[in-house]
């Protein structure tokens, strides 16, 4: 790709008016929590196609813009992947409670199991929220992977054989 010539698309149910500017990522640690560093700046906002281009209610896009928004949600799969990781791990040895072998011991490590791995524990509203997050980037995937695929088409178009 090239970032000489726009790439004009007419997204299925996504307004003209909608735009979006950067998108902030953050650094995963070993812990279970994540620190933000520098967010990714996407070049320009992707521009209204004019009616007279012939694509009625689309958007121009730069090749550049494309890569950038690529780039942005292969860095979100790589954080939500070490996310999912560090959910598998709370089922793990290490963060299983260890009260002690009496009545009240083990009554508070029931309790504390049901509170993350019951039906209605943590483990079920991340595991819920994850799988959301997952559909998202993955549409997010193939949003830029038909993108992508639009360019290398308009290109093929203008090759000579």
């Amino acid at each position: 790709m090239t970032d000489s010539t726009p790439i004009s698309v007419v997204p299925a149910a996504i307004p003209v008016e909608a735009t979006t500017t950067s998108v902030a990522t953050t650094a995963t640690s070993a812990g279970p929590t994540a620190t933000p560093v520098a967010g990714t700046a996407i070049p320009a906002t992707p521009t209204a196609v004019a009616p007279s281009s012939g694509v009625s209610g689309g958007w121009q896009v730069w090749p550049g813009q494309v890569t950038a928004f690529a780039d942005a949600v292969h860095g979100v799969r790589a954080q939500l992947t070490a996310v999912f990781n560090q959910v598998d791990q709370l089922t793990a040895p290490d963060y299983q409670a260890q009260l002690g072998s009496s009545p009240v011991g083990q009554g508070l490590t029931e309790k504390f199991t049901d509170r993350l791995s019951g039906d209605g524990g943590l483990l079920n509203y991340l595991n819920t929220a994850l799988t959301n997050l997952d559909a998202f980037v993955s549409q997010a995937e193939q949003t830029a992977a038909n993108y992508r695929q639009a360019d290398t088409d308009s290109a093929d178009g203008l090759r000579a054989t």
